[in-house]
């Protein structure tokens, strides 16, 4: 199936345009998975960028392994049926958005738990929402904005 099947809302992506905007002033080092060396904007984030989404969007929290790696995303329901969300794909040289059916945007992807979150990661999620959100936006106007759009789904 096309990666970019569900491209065509442009609200929906431009929501989430907005969001990985509004997200991308928090990276930095400290937000990073430690070791993770600079170079691709969104290396080492994707597991923080994936909660504070999972927080705004709802859905489930899911993971593959991508060049080697463990690469967590989000699982959104929808009135299509679900899609899978990666708003951190640049950092393995890809669009930074990439949406697909539930299962098909990388080869082994599995739902994750809650509780295999390690509190390292909630803790770079917290500080990322911190540095991200100082510019006075609020969670509550982010969340209205994914509310407004979702709906139109």
């Amino acid at each position: 199936m096309n990666q970019d099947l569900f491209l065509s809302n442009e609200e929906f992506v431009g929501m989430l345009r907005q969001l990985r905007t509004q997200l991308e002033k928090g990276f930095s080092a400290e937000t990073s998975l430690p070791g993770h060396t600079p170079g691709r904007l969104s290396a080492g984030q994707c597991a923080a960028v994936a909660l504070v989404m999972h927080e705004l969007l709802g859905g489930q929290l899911v993971s593959a392994t991508v060049e080697g790696v463990s690469h967590w995303f989000n699982r959104l329901q929808t009135g299509n049926g679900q899609i899978d969300v990666d708003t951190t794909a640049d950092q393995f040289g890809l669009p930074p958005i990439r949406i697909s059916r539930a299962g098909e945007l990388y080869p082994g992807t599995r739902l994750r738990n809650d509780s295999e979150v390690r509190d390292e990661t909630r803790r770079r999620s917290n500080l990322l929402k911190r540095k991200a959100l100082a510019e006075g936006v609020t969670l509550h106007v982010l969340r209205d904005i994914v509310e407004r759009a979702m709906e139109r789904r």
